[in-house]
């Protein structure tokens, strides 16, 4: 290392030649890399799907198990599979470990369902790989008119934004135009006509009518004749059906601000920058405004783009202030010229950073940006202790030869500030590798921070020094520019020898009483915590520009009541959205989007918020305003209001497993009985509670004695043998002869077969072809009503429900629910149930697997640097000395939480997994020093009151310029930024109290260590004449 320092200091040409390929390929880089709101997570591992053309519970379990059962035994890449299976489709998720090659696991699970014989009229699997599509923008066009048209339009819209080489644009809130053929099941029965056979006449016609219009469509088929069983002879379709053309919602029902709508979303692509696709949307949406009547209303309802240049925006702010601010620091404590140099190597280090990035195929986003500002006060800290012995050599040379100079003030300190490089990208190394979604956005951050941090330690070591090779020709009377810097190095040589060293005498005199005191506040402040005085909030509460209020009912529930509270719930947002917009004078509330998703018991209504930094109230208080405003909503079994990414943990969620659907359904109803019954408890559910009304098929089986009873849908095994129950599925639910053009790019067509009326007198008299006999239906099986499951989750082979509870948190806290169901009741359901399993869900349960890998990846990153620290001192002991200081960066994370009125957050967390690093650095270098002295053969105490002195001004420079760097971002007030503040504060106020611990306690300790060893150590009250 020696010699490459060397090489680049003698050779300024071939330093700034460096610098200069670091310079233009990060700008390149920075270029060149895509822009994002939020990193696109590719999670690891994909979903199969399949779906039969008749609607079937149990038929859909049936091949959701076979497809279970062949992944599970044959892929041994899966860590976990979840299978989801209703009466209309059957899905399987599988989840891979971090980091798996995907291509290979999904290439294997294609050949595995390649060698399961799906039943006739199930779907081919449809295999895809999870990703977070990031939407850039969305357009509503509204207008008072028949959906068709706002289809039509939505449409329109697609094929410009096509034709401006956007790719990914989809189309919501879709209709498709039908033509249903209701018939008379009387009809049927009189003429002993089974549906099977009608709906293979009507497809045979349908063949040569493919290319006719809807209108023309309907008359051929009203006219076509039907060839009737027997010598009957034939009729007209139009006696025994009617014929209807109506047009399907595909998707739901929208309204934006109070007029029906469809809407069209464009994504991001890997083509185009955030601010291409921004500008060719605007240019599409004008082009289409030019193109329908003015009673259509085209409008940009949610502008990410805007969200992206605003957060990013934020951050670049306190960015530049935050490089002002340290550069300012420098200029204070530095020479100009030295001060000028270190400040440069921030940016130089930025762009490599940009390189890695672009090289790793990463983006640049709202968390990479925060990564470059957190990283910002730490990447001056090898410049500034290189710098500061490049200086101190320089002065103290009293040749001429400066270079020999520079060269010995790089290579004295080479060592530590290597190992201090690397012990900072080993504490931040375990953030990489958490668990979740928010697990993967923290992900982004050290991987910034060590690409940084290795090109700040290139450019102190082989750049740095070909600058300061010469010196200032007049170092006793100091320029203007190096005046304020004059003063400062007064004021500080004024307290270092009339404050620092007195206090530091008089505190290693008394050394057990200043570790005592030490530890005794430590334990103070971490019992704070634990009991709960300081807020731990582990999730952080991400603003969002949406807020969003959801209303589910049950199932049965869906027709009759869930459009009138989504529309009760969309008239409080309308009157919500005058009253704020009022109150601020501007638009707080954009939009109002209202939806209803397609056979589905949950309705959605969608505030459009002004930006983080237009918008004077916070989300929570709208969502706390909107709640109000709408008041109680009957009938509904879940209300939810949230302006955020991720909802609060104050809840309970609890997963239970088991084999056995019976055992898993008694204990879920016994818990569920317990949680009603306690005070501050709320909207209890389980998921195993949503059922949907149907019909249950009796078969007589061939022992006269005994029956078999299944659901309406269900098929007898083998699948190949349920033809009769398929039928059935039909009459109930319907059948779709011809599907035509389902895509976005045309118009779709559908013919539908359904029966006028579904009564059991009507379905027990259809006939059916059973060979070369037509029977009625009742002849063959009977039918009751029943109630059946909405959905079925299984996970790792095994059935699960999740049981949930709101709580009022004043009268029954999360954490004592929690320890009375795991002590208490759970111990008592088990023994009952021996069967079933649990562990904790929801977010909570995120919340537990997040601080499990915290934890482990802390302990191994303590590890790693306890043994890079032992490599660098040939020691056991001092590396424990130098740890010592690891806890008390916690502790004043804790404090700056506590003094700025800020909750413990996962970012926090993180903050103080990253400053054990940082503040390990300047021990590092302080133990170095007075290592060497103390070999150089001075006394113990003399040592380390000399190397502490010495130590003392890097030590604050490097702590100031880190605070300082982070200020800017601690003091932002923007809702947008706020879920970063808790990390610059755990790192800011972590690095600041870690420079008391440095300056104080670490000497007070290597003192206790000697004193152990059996090293004489001087009283300290007689060292002061000795000292140098």
């Amino acid at each position: 290392m020696h010699t490459l320092i060397a090489f680049f200091a003698r050779r300024a040409v071939a330093a700034n030649g460096l610098m200069l390929v670091i310079v233009v390929l990060g700008c390149w880089s920075l270029w060149h890399a895509q822009r994002e709101i939020l990193p696109r997570m590719l999670q690891d591992g994909f979903t199969i799907t399949t779906r039969a053309s008749s609607p079937s519970l149990e038929r859909h379990e049936n091949v959701c198990l076979a497809l279970e059962q062949v992944l599970s035994n044959k892929n041994t890449a899966i860590e976990s599979l979840h299978s989801l299976y209703s009466a209309r489709q059957c899905t399987l998720i599988a989840q891979l470990p971090y980091g798996s090659p995907m291509e290979q696991a999904i290439d294997n699970a294609k050949q595995l369902m390649n060698t399961v014989k799906l039943p006739a009229d199930f779907s081919p699997v449809d295999i895809q790989r999870h990703e977070n599509s990031v939407m850039i923008s969305r357009i509503s066009i509204g207008a008072q008119t028949h959906p068709e048209m706002l289809h039509n339009a939505a449409r329109q819209l697609k094929t410009l934004l096509n034709a401006k080489g956007l790719e990914d644009v989809r189309l919501r809130d879709r209709y498709q135009p039908e033509v249903d053929i209701r018939v008379d099941p009387q009809a049927l029965i009189i003429y002993q006509l089974p549906f099977a056979q009608l709906s293979d006449q009507l497809e045979h016609a349908l063949e040569p009518l493919r290319d006719l219009p809807p209108t023309a469509l309907m008359q051929q088929l009203a006219a076509t004749r039907i060839q009737l069983p027997g010598t009957q002879g034939e009729i007209p379709l139009a006696d025994i059906a009617l014929l209807e053309r109506t047009v399907a919602p595909l998707d739901g029902l929208t309204k934006v601000d109070d007029n029906p709508a469809a809407t069209v979303s464009v994504y991001q692509d890997n083509f185009h920058s955030i601010d291409t696709i921004a500008a060719r949307v605007d240019e599409a949406i004008f082009e289409l405004q030019q193109q329908l009547p003015d009673t259509y209303d085209v409008k940009l309802i949610q502008d990410n783009s805007q969200i992206f240049y605003n957060r990013t925006g934020i951050l670049q702010d306190n960015a530049i202030a935050g490089l002002m601010l340290v550069f300012l620091v420098l200029f204070l404590f530095m020479r100009i010229r030295l001060a000028f140099w270190v400040t440069v190597g921030i940016p130089v280090a930025f762009l490599g950073a940009f390189i890695t990035l672009w090289m790793l195929g990463y983006s640049i986003n709202m968390v990479s940006t925060f990564a470059l500002l957190l990283v910002l006060g730490m990447v001056v800290d090898d410049a500034i202790i290189v710098g500061e012995s490049i200086d101190r050599e320089q002065h103290l040379t009293t040749s001429d030869d400066e270079l020999s100079a520079v060269i010995k003030g790089a290579v004295d300190v080479y060592r530590p500030v290597l190992f201090a490089t690397l012990t900072t990208i080993v504490s931040f190394a375990p953030l990489a590798f958490l668990p979740g979604a928010e697990g993967r956005l923290i992900g982004q951050i050290p991987w910034v921070v060590i690409a940084t941090l290795a090109f700040s330690l290139v450019e102190c070591l082989l750049i740095l020094p070909a600058h300061l090779r010469h010196r200032s020709a007049n170092t006793r009377s100091p320029r203007l520019c190096d005046r304020p810097h004059w003063l400062t190095e007064r004021l500080l040589k004024r307290f270092t020898y009339d404050i620092y060293q007195p206090v530091l005498v008089k505190g290693l005199a008394w050394r057990y009483l200043l570790i005592t005191l030490f530890f005794a506040t430590l334990v103070l402040v971490f019992s704070q915590v634990a009991s709960g005085r300081i807020t731990v909030q582990w999730l952080s509460n991400i603003e969002s520009e949406v807020a969003t209020a959801t209303v589910t009912v049950a199932p049965q529930d869906r027709l009759a009541y869930l459009p009138k509270l989504t529309q009760q719930l969309e008239k409080s947002a309308l009157k919500l959205q005058e009253e704020l917009n009022t109150e601020t004078g501007h638009q707080e509330v954009r939009h109002v989007r209202a939806h209803i998703p397609i056979d589905s018991n949950t309705g959605y209504v969608y505030l459009t918020l002004a930006s983080g930094q237009d918008r004077r109230y916070s989300g929570a208080l709208i969502d706390e305003r909107w709640q109000s405003q709408t008041g109680l909503l009957k009938h509904a079994v879940d209300v939810q209001f949230s302006s955020r990414f991720q909802t609060s943990t104050d809840g309970f969620w609890l997963q239970l497993f088991s084999t056995d659907k019976q055992q898993l359904q008694q204990a879920s109803d016994a818990l569920l009985q317990q949680l009603s019954s306690l005070k501050g408890v709320s909207q209890v559910q389980s998921s195993l509670q949503n059922t949907q009304a149907d019909w249950r098929l009796i078969l007589p089986s061939a022992d006269a004695a005994a029956s078999q009873e299944l659901l309406a849908s269900a098929s007898t095994p083998p699948i190949a043998e349920n033809e009769l129950l398929i039928k059935m599925g039909y009459w109930l639910k319907g059948q779709t002869l011809r599907q035509s053009g389902a895509n976005d790019d045309h118009d779709a067509l559908a013919v539908t077969l359904t029966l006028a009326d579904h009564s059991p007198a009507q379905l027990l008299q259809l006939p059916v072809d059973q060979g070369r006999h037509v029977l009625p239906f009742h002849a063959i099986a009977d039918v009751l009503p029943a109630d059946k499951a909405e959905q079925v989750t299984r996970s790792d082979g095994r059935y699960t429900g999740l049981i949930s509870a709101k709580l009022q948190t004043q009268i029954l806290t999360t954490d004592s629910l929690y320890h009375d169901v795991f002590d208490q009741w759970l111990p008592t359901i088990q023994a009952e149930f021996p069967d079933v399993e649990w562990h904790i869900g929801g977010l909570k349960g995120s919340q537990r697997k997040l601080s499990e890998r915290l934890m482990s990846g802390f302990g191994i990153a303590l590890m790693v640097i306890f043994l890079l620290t032992a490599w660098l001192f040939r020691s056991w002991s001092q590396p424990i000395l130098i740890l010592t200081a690891v806890p008390f960066g916690m502790l004043g994370a804790i404090a700056g939480h506590a003094l700025l009125g800020y909750p413990l957050t996962v970012w926090s967390i993180a903050g103080m997994l990253a400053v054990s690093g940082i503040v390990v650095n300047d021990n590092m270098v302080l133990i170095y020093s007075i290592n060497a002295r103390h070999q150089s053969g001075e006394p113990t105490v003399v040592a380390v009151v000399n190397a502490c002195t010495d130590r003392l001004r890097p030590i604050l420079l490097t702590s100031i310029t880190t605070f300082v760097g982070l200020l800017p971002i601690m003091s932002e007030r923007s809702w947008d930024a706020q879920f970063l503040v808790p990390m610059a504060i755990a790192t800011g106020f972590g690095v600041l109290l870690a420079t008391a611990v440095s300056l104080l306690l670490i000497p007070a300790v290597y003192l206790v260590v000697a004193d152990l060893s059996g090293r004489q150590t001087n009283n300290c009250a007689t060292t002061t004449d000795s000292l140098s």
